[in-house]
């Protein structure tokens, strides 16, 4: 998956501060974690050590459920500005380290809420 990888506070962030024409901060993308589930998390060293590898506390998948403010952001750009924020993103890079590569999904033709709120 193209994807993996991504951290939404900072790299989704790049995204939506592109998008609105403002600084990326991590405010702007405030997630909630919803999978591995927080409260299953080990608690001390002990636990953390008797974790199988392929638990998800360790190397994931971390699922994390985005605020409808992101998705209205998303939703509500014009399809004939998206495509210039998505290459500005996908070139963009931290530390050195490009998000996606460089890769840019395509860019559908027709966007609308119902799009990505997967109704």
């Amino acid at each position: 998956m193209h994807a993996k990888g991504i951290a939404p506070q900072v790299d989704l962030a790049e995204l939506v501060g592109l998008i609105r024409g403002v600084p990326p901060t991590g405010d702007l993308v405030e997630v909630e974690e919803i999978y591995p589930p927080g409260e299953a998390a080990p608690q001390t060293d002990e636990e953390w050590e008797a974790l199988p590898p392929d638990s998800p506390f360790l190397d994931g998948p971390g699922i994390f459920e985005l605020p409808a403010s992101v998705r209205d952001t998303l939703a509500d750009v014009d399809d004939e500005r998206l495509p210039e924020p998505a290459r500005q993103w996908a070139g963009a890079d931290f530390a050195g380290v490009p998000i996606l590569g460089g890769w840019c999904p395509p860019v559908p033709s027709s966007t609308s809420p119902a799009r990505f709120s997967g109704t």
